[in-house]
């Protein structure tokens, strides 16, 4: 939690979730885009299937957050810090994404022509 405030909590909690559904749609809507639909190089269509990956994972780890914020709150789940570890795995899956994107692995990226 971010502060005793429940106003403030909920706050935090509905930005939190906008901004990491946001990274998803980057990933499943905005990363896999192409120039061109009809050839897709062996290496796109290995970028796509991260960005997909990324993005489903991305779902569903703020899934399972609102899932606990629903139904484990007040149990021992709560030692776990599970909102912590969701979060992280959310942002770190973001990364990936985003590394991918930024041609981080050069095995995913395109050959270059030379000019």
């Amino acid at each position: 939690m971010t502060s005793p405030v429940t106003w403030v909590s909920r706050v935090h909690l509905t930005l939190a979730a906008l901004l990491f559904v946001t990274f998803s749609y980057f990933s499943l809507c905005l990363f896999t885009r192409t120039d061109s639909p009809g050839h897709l190089s062996p290496q796109k269509v290995w970028r796509n299937r991260v960005y997909i990956v990324c993005g489903i994972a991305m779902l569903a780890f703020i899934a399972f957050s609102g899932v606990y914020y629903l139904f484990g709150t007040g149990t021992w789940l709560a030692r776990l810090e599970p909102v912590f570890w969701l979060e992280s795995f959310t942002l770190w899956t973001f990364g990936i994404s985003w590394g991918v994107k930024g041609e981080a692995i050069p095995r995913l990226n395109d050959p270059r022509e030379i000019a």
